[in-house]
């Protein structure tokens, strides 16, 4: 279970690598500022699972 957690985590860090590379590459003049506040703003509206990531109720994990 902490090793998929682990990679998960990972994975999280690399869509924000990600993200960062493209909002560098369509603006750059852009302040490390102003990429990062347009990384907070890609977090908060979540684009493409505005009503949250599943839709129905999670199954039970089993440790």
């Amino acid at each position: 279970m902490a090793e998929r957690l682990r990679v998960a985590f990972e994975l999280f860090d690399d869509a924000l690598d990600m993200m960062r590379l493209r909002l560098r590459r369509a603006w750059p003049d852009a302040t490390q500022e102003a990429i990062e506040l347009e990384i907070d703003r890609w977090i908060e509206s979540r684009p493409g699972a505005e009503a949250g990531d599943y839709a129905e109720q999670a199954p039970d994990v089993e440790p």
